[in-house]
C-alpha cells in the first residue's frame, strides 16, 4: 500500500474516532506523561489509562476500565490465574533486536552433555555425581528463580528436611546428587546466611574457575558461556544453558529455509576452540535421552513464549484493539502521530505479529508450557502474611500468585483479620507469622504482644517519621519554652503506645524529666496536669490485655466524651484521636503542647485543615524553633526514624527466621525497586489498583537487615533500645520468679 492510501484510510478513520469510544491503553510507569500526551494528541482514536503495573492492568481489563495492554509471559500467566477468561491475546511483539528473534519462543534452556554419557533409561539416575554447570543467579539477568532451578529442581531427589531451612534443604538435595558443581551468584538474598550456606556446602562451588569467590572467570552472556566452558573444559558433566548461547557458543550459524519456516542450521562443524567441537556433546531431553547438537529441533527444558498484548473480549474490544494494532505497526510518510506514539510505545524494539483470529493466554500459554497452572514448591513450607481487611488480602493473594511464578520460597499464604490488634494476636498464637506495620506500632508489637522486627522498612525519601512536639503560637495561651516546663502542663498525644508516645518519653528520659522506669504510664501520669492518650482505656494496648490498676486516669482526662459514652479510645469516635486529633486538642486550647508525627497532617496542611503559622515547635534539645511551622532539621525533631517494619514472634526458630527474611528479601529483589527490566508483576510497594499502603506502606523503598546502618534505622532501633531493656528484664524476672516456685513446690508437696 502506497504512502497515499495509508493517509487515506488514516483520515476516514478519523472521521470514525467521535462516533467510538477511545480504546484505554494500560499505562504504567515506564510509559511516560509524555508518550501519553504525544498519544492523546488531536482526533486520536486511543487514551492512556494510568496503572502501577500490569496486575492492575489485568484487574481493569477485567473490571472493563481499561481495553489492552502489554503482558510478559509471566503475567499473562498471573492474568489467567486470576481471570481465565475475558481477555485475548491479539498481538505477539518478538523482540527484533534479539538474536533469537526468527524464533517461536522468546527463550529455552537446554543440558547440554558430553557424548559419552550414556543416559539412564526411565529417569536420571546417571546424573547423579556428574558435576553441574550452572549459569548463576544475578540481578543483572531476567531469568527469576523458577528458571534458574527448573532442571535441577526436576531431575534431582526432593528430600524435604524439617530441621533445615527451605534455601539450605535445597543445596543439601543438589550436593547430594550432583556431589559437586558451579553454582555462581548469591544463593539466597541475606549476605550473611549466603556466605554460610557456601562455606558449609563448597562442592558446589568446587567446579568453579574462583573457588572461593564461587563465579566463573568467564561472565559473558550472565554466566552461560561460564557454565559451558565448565562443561567443555571437563570439570563437570552438565551443563544447563539457553539455548541461543549454547548455539552461540559452539559455532556460528546462518538462517536458511526449512519446510518454508526459518530455522537456525549451523554454517560448519568447525569450532571456534578446540574444546569446543559440536560433535562431542548432546542435548539430554526430559525424556531421558539425548540427541545431537547439530540437530534443527533440539530438545529443551522450560519454554518461556514471547510478550503479548491482551485485549479485553467483551463488545468486541478485542477487534477494535487488533485494527488499531495494524495500523500503528505499519509507519509510512503519511501516519497519522497517534499512529507514530503508538508504534514508538509498543513496539519500540519489538516487531509485532498481529493476530485475526485471537488466542486464549491458556491457549497462548500452552504452546510453550506443560501447564498453565501456577507452579507448587517442592516442599510445602508456608509463610503466612497477616493481612487487614479484603484490599490488603487480594493484594496479598496477587503477590502470593506472583512469588510462586517467580520461584520464590517460602510459599506466601494470606491470612486476613479486622485490624492490626487482631493480627498481632494471630501473630501471637501461631495462627500468622509476619505482618508489615506502620512504625507508629512498634512498641505495641513489642511490649503487648511479645513480637519483635525481622526486616526493617527503609522509608523513601523525605518520608521517614518525624515526631515533633508542637505549642501554639498565639500569645493567649499557656506558652512552653522549654521541656521542664511540661511538668503540670495538659498533654496531647495521638494514641498510647504510639512513636510520639515514644519519642517523648526518650527525649524526657535523656533530659531527666522521667526516671529511668519502666513503668511508662505511671512515670507520665506523674509528670503531666492531664492528657489525652487516646488507646489507653483499651485492653489491646496492654500487655496481658490488662491496664495498670494504679489510678491513671489523668491520661485520658483531656479527651472528650465520645457517642458511646467513652472517651479514650484510639478510632475516629475519639476527635482527639491521632495526629490531626492531638493538633485538634492543642488548637482547641485544651492541650499545651502535643506530640505528633508531621507526616500524617501533610494532607490537612494542604487543603488547609491546619494553619502552619498557627503552631511553633518546641525542640528536642528544650528551645523553640526560631519560625513557625512544623517542618525543622533532623537535630530538632524529637525522632526521625524510618516509616515501617515487618514483625514477628520473638521466639521464633533460627531457621523461621530464616525463611521470613529470605522469602521478603527475594520479594523485594523482583517487586521492589529493582534496576533493570522495566516490567514487573506486581510492585509490592506501590498503591495497588488504586489503593496505597497495602501489605506494605507506600512509603517503603525496599527491606533491610535489623542490623543495617542506615541512618533512620539505626535511630529507630535506639528509639526501642529501653523498652527492649524493660521486656528482657521483665522476661527474666518471669523466669526466676517460675523457678524458685517450682523448687518451692517441689520441697514443700
Amino acid at each position: 500500500m502506497g504512502c497515499w492510501a495509508y493517509f487515506a484510510l488514516g483520515a476516514i478513520l478519523v472521521l470514525a474516532v467521535n462516533a467510538e469510544e477511545k480504546l484505554r491503553l494500560c499505562a504504567p510507569s515506564f510509559i511516560t506523561p509524555d508518550s501519553c500526551n504525544a498519544l492523546e494528541r488531536g482526533d486520536s482514536p486511543i487514551r492512556c489509562q494510568r496503572v502501577t503495573d500490569t496486575a492492575e492492568c489485568a484487574i481493569q481489563l477485567a473490571e472493563g476500565k481499561a481495553d489492552f495492554g502489554v503482558f510478559t509471559a509471566d503475567e499473562v500467566l498471573l492474568t489467567h490465574h486470576f481471570y481465565p477468561t475475558g481477555v485475548q491475546v491479539v498481538a505477539e511483539l518478538k523482540n527484533k533486536d534479539n538474536m533469537n528473534a526468527y524464533e517461536p519462543l522468546e527463550f529455552q534452556t537446554v543440558v547440554v552433555v558430553p557424548k559419552s554419557f550414556t543416559p539412564t533409561e526411565g529417569g536420571f539416575s546417571s546424573l547423579i555425581g556428574s558435576g553441574l554447570c550452572h549459569p548463576g543467579f544475578s540481578q543483572s539477568q531476567r531469568w527469576n528463580d523458577r528458571i534458574l532451578k527448573y532442571f535441577e529442581q526436576n531431575v534431582m531427589n526432593n528430600v524435604c528436611r524439617a530441621e533445615m531451612t527451605v534455601a539450605e534443604n535445597e543445596i543439601a538435595n543438589l550436593k547430594d546428587f550432583f556431589k559437586k558443581g558451579c553454582r555462581p551468584g548469591p544463593w539466597v538474598s541475606d549476605k550473611t546466611f549466603n556466605e554460610q550456606l557456601k562455606k558449609k556446602y563448597p562442592e558446589l562451588c568446587e567446579l568453579c574457575d574462583d573457588k572461593v569467590a564461587c563465579k566463573y572467570t568467564n561472565r559473558d552472556h550472565h554466566g552461560h558461556d561460564g557454565a559451558l566452558e565448565c562443561l567443555t573444559s571437563g570439570r563437570g558433566r552438565v551443563a544447563y544453558a539457553a539455548l541461543h548461547y549454547v548455539k552461540e557458543y559452539f559455532a556460528n550459524y546462518r538462517c536458511i529455509e526449512v519446510n518454508s519456516e526459518i530455522s537456525v542450521m549451523y554454517a560448519n562443524n568447525e569450532p571456534n576452540q578446540s574444546n569446543r567441537k559440536m560433535s562431542d556433546y548432546r542435548y539430554l531431553c526430559q525424556n531421558g535421552s539425548t540427541v545431537s547438537l547439530e540437530t534443527i529441533h533440539p530438545c529443551t527444558w522450560y519454554k518461556q513464549p514471547w510478550s503479548v498484548i491482551l485485549a479485553r473480549e467483551q463488545d468486541g474490544t478485542a477487534t477494535k484493539v487488533y485494527q488499531r494494532l495494524e495500523q500503528a505497526s505499519h509507519i509510512s510518510y503519511g501516519s497519522l502521530t497517534w499512529e507514530q506514539t503508538l508504534n514508538a510505545i509498543l513496539f519500540r524494539s519489538e516487531t509485532p505479529i498481529t493476530y485475526n483470529n485471537y488466542t486464549s493466554p491458556a491457549h497462548y500459554l500452552s504452546r510453550a508450557m506443560e501447564t498453565v497452572e501456577l507452579p507448587t514448591p517442592k516442599c510445602d513450607r508456608k509463610l503466612r502474611f497477616c493481612t487487614i481487611g479484603d484490599l490488603e488480602t487480594n493484594k496479598c493473594n496477587w503477590t502470593s500468585a506472583a512469588t510462586r511464578i517467580l520461584g520464590i520460597a517460602p510459599e506466601v499464604n494470606c491470612v486476613k483479620s479486622d485490624n492490626v490488634f487482631q493480627c498481632f494476636e494471630k501473630l501471637s498464637n501461631k495462627e500468622a507469622d509476619i505482618i508489615s506495620i506502620d512504625s507508629n506500632y512498634g512498641h505495641l508489637a513489642r511490649k503487648a504482644y511479645g513480637l519483635g522486627p525481622v526486616l526493617f522498612s527503609e522509608t523513601l525519601k523525605d518520608s521517614n517519621s518525624i515526631v515533633i512536639g508542637v505549642i501554639r503560637e498565639s500569645s493567649q495561651s499557656r506558652r512552653i519554652k522549654s521541656l521542664s516546663e511540661i511538668k503540670d502542663s495538659n498533654v496531647c498525644f495521638p494514641e498510647y503506645g504510639g512513636i510520639a508516645w515514644l519519642s517523648f518519653l526518650k527525649v524526657a528520659r535523656t533530659h531527666r524529666i522521667l526516671p529511668d522506669s519502666c513503668k511508662y504510664p505511671q512515670i507520665v501520669a506523674n509528670l503531666v496536669r492531664a492528657a489525652c492518650t487516646p488507646g489507653f482505656s483499651e485492653a489491646n494496648h496492654f500487655l496481658g490485655r490488662k491496664r495498670p490498676q494504679e489510678k491513671l486516669d489523668k491520661l485520658c482526662e483531656l479527651c472528650p466524651t465520645q457517642s458511646n459514652g467513652e472517651r479514650c479510645e484510639a478510632n475516629s469516635d475519639n476527635a482527639y484521636y491521632g495526629d490531626k486529633g492531638a493538633i485538634d486538642c492543642l488548637k482547641a486550647g485544651v492541650g499545651d503542647i502535643a506530640f505528633i508525627e508531621v507526616g500524617n497532617i501533610k494532607d490537612f496542611i494542604r487543603n488547609g485543615s491546619i494553619i502552619e503559622n498557627d503552631y511553633r515547635v518546641l525542640c528536642k534539645n528544650g528551645t523553640l524553633a526560631q519560625k513557625t511551622g512544623f517542618y525543622v532539621d533532623e537535630a530538632c525533631a524529637f525522632s526521625y526514624t524510618i516509616d515501617s517494619e515487618v514483625v514477628s514472634r520473638r521466639d521464633l526458630k533460627d531457621k523461621d527466621r530464616l525463611d521470613i527474611t529470605n522469602a521478603l528479601l527475594k520479594i523485594d529483589d523482583w517487586l521492589g525497586y529493582r534496576a533493570g527490566p522495566e516490567h514487573r508483576i506486581i510492585r509490592v510497594y506501590e498503591s495497588f489498583n488504586g489503593t496505597e499502603d497495602l501489605l506494605f506502606k507506600q512509603s517503603s523503598g525496599g527491606l533491610v537487615p535489623t542490623d543495617s546502618a542506615v541512618k533512620p534505622v539505626e535511630e529507630y532501633r535506639e528509639l526501642f533500645k529501653h523498652v527492649d531493656e524493660c521486656n528482657s528484664a521483665a522476661s527474666f524476672i518471669a523466669t526466676i520468679t517460675l523457678v524458685l516456685l517450682s523448687f518451692l513446690i517441689a520441697k514443700f508437696f
